[in-house]
């Protein structure tokens, strides 16, 4: 990430070559992701909403996660109307 900017999606990372997450991610064939972290309302949404922008399919770990919760609800909400889906950690199937 820059160093100078808030970064709060996963997908704002880039690695040593600056080689965005997406296309590393692309290059090894991945097409599913499983997501948990700190803050659902905050980086977990912004990860979550750009890894669905770029075409992955994505699971957030409902019992992986925490959020702020300005209002209950919000983020997962929002994840869910962009085409998440929620589930524990229990239920994942790989």
């Amino acid at each position: 990430m820059d160093e100078n900017s808030d970064g709060y999606s996963a997908f704002d990372g880039i690695d040593v070559s600056c080689t965005p997450l997406a296309d590393i991610l692309k290059k090894l064939d991945v097409t599913r992701l499983c997501i948990g972290g700190l803050t659902t309302d905050y980086c977990v949404k912004a990860t979550v909403l750009d890894a669905l922008q770029q075409g992955f399919e994505v699971m957030m770990l409902s019992d992986a996660v925490a959020a702020v919760n300005l209002q209950p609800e919000d983020g997962k909400n929002a994840m869910v109307a962009a085409g998440a889906k929620v589930l524990p950690v229990a239920e994942l199937v790989v």
